[in-house]
């Protein structure tokens, strides 16, 4: 009886050449990204650090909720940073285990490549969630008009 282990290691050329192939474009693809998104880190580092100048004007509150934003938002980045990151180990361990012939290698890479689609479904799904739940709000409490009391639903009187 073969192992899944034994079994991978008598690939054929073509899945081979296929594999090569998508390590490759994984790589390509998270160096692109992860470059891009390095580029987004500093220009926001930039902007917060330019707009330091300006928050003298601010009062505490809208200090407070631009640098929160900030850091939320380089979080995120980071986190994208992470995430795509995987995609160039993904392509790095794929190929040195096809070329060395390594198991354990491929094995790593493709856990690579599951960390992910892992984390890249959980973002999705996140973002779904964000997306709907401003509509289930709106069917629950109506029209966001009629939640400010202060504030008519329709003007009073002529325009």
């Amino acid at each position: 009886m073969s192992t899944p282990l034994q079994e991978a290691s008598s690939l054929s050329p073509l899945a081979k050449d296929h594999l090569l192939a998508a390590s490759r474009w994984g790589k390509l693809f998270g160096t692109v990204l992860v470059v891009m998104l390095s580029i987004v880190v500093l220009f926001v580092l930039i902007l917060i650090f330019t707009a330091f100048s300006a928050m003298s004007a601010l009062g505490d509150t809208e200090r407070t909720f631009i640098i929160f934003g900030s850091v939320l938002y380089a979080g995120f980045i980071g986190f994208l940073i992470f995430v795509y990151y995987q995609l160039i180990g993904f392509g790095n361990k794929v190929k040195d285990g096809l070329h060395k012939k390594d198991n354990a290698l491929l094995e790593a890479g493709f856990g690579r490549l599951s960390t992910h689609f892992r984390f890249m479904s959980i973002m999705i799904i996140i973002s779904f969630v964000l997306l709907i739940l401003p509509l289930l709000l709106w069917f629950v409490f109506g029209n966001p008009g009629t939640l400010f009391k202060s504030t008519p639903t329709f003007p009073d009187g002529n325009f």
